[in-house]
């Protein structure tokens, strides 16, 4: 028997499903799947961008146009940062390679096959400081012809009394720079063994200890560089790194500051046991800072991109100081010239530390005598001749008695805190005077007894002149 229902069964049902379709479209609906693009989200029903695909005449949005925008930006950050990314794995890579041939070398250095007089940093990067620009210090190092007697006579116009430091210091310095003179007409003589003369200076505060290194330093004009012991912190720490001196001191004089000077003071406050109480890492401090005191080579700062420069301590100087309360006060009293190292060891400095600083001194306390010659001293280590500049400034001229002196020296001695008490005590002598004076009829102001002992009388007087 024939069948003739189906084909026109399959039309019917095939003109209900278009008819459906078109139904559905007119409603907002739409059976249909479309996969959406990768990385991108279908649009929302009636949202702009579906209006647009479905009506391919219309004009786009300005949303539309923001949006694909952005993902064009997006894509081309993507990949930026994995171009960014490959060629930081290649540089890990190429600084592994060079990791390895350094290795390689060490290696073969201590197998004896060629290499010596070779240090492992050295292997591992380029040797020699930063850019070099003419210095004058150098022609001045080249030129260096001062004996010892010389040079402290050039200190006793600068720092009061201290004779026994002084004399330590000024052979230190002379044997120091005369060994930088031979280095730079010898350029040899750098690789052979030196063996530095490192200073330890202990003293009360107020004796003089940061003003006799920076007269010398001034008098020879090398690269100074001073830094507080305080400051510094072991690795893992807050604070400064003990390396930052040496670059500080590249930065003073690229070329002459391989036989400069650090002046580290406050050393007694890393000491972390015995007499002094210390933080948690000062030992650390310590240990970091004997690198630097024989012959380290410190990774110079850079450019991004540089190759890596070391800059070698074997000929800088470097300069300790510190009060040492108690120890001070009893090396006054028994008259004592040089520190025992015994006693630095029980301070808590270590057994190494104080090997490596063979020149050490003990700084007398400062007398009224050694006060009263500050002040009447005509050079710039005189507070009198900053207020003297000051008064002139205002056309006052001012002039003292030796007495009235003494009387301010005598009681800046008593504060126990040598030169730098002065300060305090003629602020109090002049704070009225350098407040009422400037702009009045006065042009002349003397230092006496009276005006030491009764100020604001002595004022009132001279205004009412």
């Amino acid at each position: 028997m024939a069948y003739y229902g189906g084909p026109a069964r399959r039309a019917a049902r095939l003109a209900a499903r278009r008819f459906s379709q078109r139904k559905n479209a007119v409603n907002g609906k739409d059976d249909r799947t479309i996969a959406p693009l990768p990385g991108r989200e279908f649009p929302k029903p009636h949202s702009p961008l579906w209006l647009a695909l479905r009506s391919p005449v219309q004009t786009q949005p300005e949303e539309i146009v923001a949006q694909r925008a952005a993902q064009k930006a997006a894509a081309a950050d993507a990949a930026a940062k994995a171009a960014d990314d490959a060629r930081r794995k290649a540089e890990r890579a190429a600084e592994k390679v060079a990791e390895k041939r350094a290795e390689k070398q060490f290696d073969d250095m201590m197998s004896g096959k060629g290499y010596a007089n070779v240090s492992p940093s050295t292997l591992a990067g380029p040797v020699g400081s930063a850019d070099v620009t003419p210095s004058d210090r150098v022609a001045k190092l080249r030129n260096f012809a001062m004996t010892p007697l010389e040079l402290k006579s050039e200190l006793d116009e600068m720092v009061v009394g201290q004779d026994n430091a002084k004399k330590a210091l000024s052979v230190a310095f002379c044997e120091h720079f005369h060994h930088a003179r031979r280095c730079i007409e010898e350029p040899d003589r750098s690789s052979k063994m030196w063996h530095k003369k490192n200073i330890l200076l202990v003293g009360p505060t107020g004796t003089g200890k940061t003003q006799l290194c920076r007269a010398l330093a001034r008098v020879v004009d090398a690269p100074y560089v001073k830094a507080d012991a305080t400051t510094f912190s072991a690795t893992g720490f807050v604070g400064r790194d003990v390396d930052d001196v040496i670059h500080q001191l590249h930065e003073v004089d690229n070329e002459a500051a391989p036989f400069g000077v650090v002046h580290i003071d406050e050393v007694d406050k890393i000491c972390p046991r015995g007499l002094i109480s210390g933080t948690v890492n000062t030992r650390d401090v310590q240990t970091a800072l004997l690198k630097l005191m024989e012959d380290a080579e410190v990774p110079l700062k850079g450019k991004k991109g540089d190759s890596r420069k070391l800059f070698s301590t074997k000929h800088v100087l470097f300069v300790f100081s510190g009060a040492f309360e108690q120890l001070s006060s009893v090396y006054a009293s028994e008259g004592v010239k040089a520190p025992e190292p015994s006693d630095l060891i029980n301070a808590g400095l270590l057994h190494e530390f104080v090997g490596r600083v063979p020149i050490r001194c003990a700084l007398e306390p400062l007398s009224v005598d050694h006060l009263l010659s500050i002040m009447e001293s005509d050079s710039e280590i005189s507070p009198l001749t900053q207020y003297r500049d000051m008064f002139a400034a205002h056309a006052i001229d001012l002039s003292w008695d030796t007495e009235a002196l003494r009387t301010i020296a005598e009681r800046a001695h008593a504060h126990g805190l040598g030169a730098r008490a002065l300060v305090a005590e003629l602020d109090a002598v002049f704070r009225e005077f350098a407040f009422a004076l400037p702009g009045s009829s006065v042009t002349e102001l003397k230092v006496t007894e009276d005006l030491v002992s009764k100020p604001e009388e002595e004022l009132r007087r001279l205004l009412a002149v």
